[in-house]
């Protein structure tokens, strides 16, 4: 099974590097999935078209975040301090 092309575009991500929070501008997603390097699912939320702000609790590092729907998964990466 193949996902459609994601462009980095379609999610803005801020601030990068966050603290514990995170905002989205999204438009195509209804989820995230935080994962650490080791590739553990941390933590997780559902999106809103539009913005999206997120409250996290995570050790500082990096982290990558999945973005998905019914068809699509997009990462991107988000250092936290």
């Amino acid at each position: 099974m193949s996902t459609p092309d994601f462009s980095t575009n379609e999610i803005q991500l801020f601030p990068n590097p966050a603290y514990n929070q995170v905002s989205f501008s999204n438009s195509n997603f209804s989820k995230v999935i935080f994962y650490n390097l080791q590739g553990k699912k941390v933590f997780e939320a559902d999106l809103i078209e539009g913005e999206n702000t997120v409250n996290f609790n995570l050790k500082s590092g990096m982290y990558f975040l999945s973005f998905q729907n019914e068809t699509r998964t997009g990462v991107k990466k988000l250092l936290v301090k």
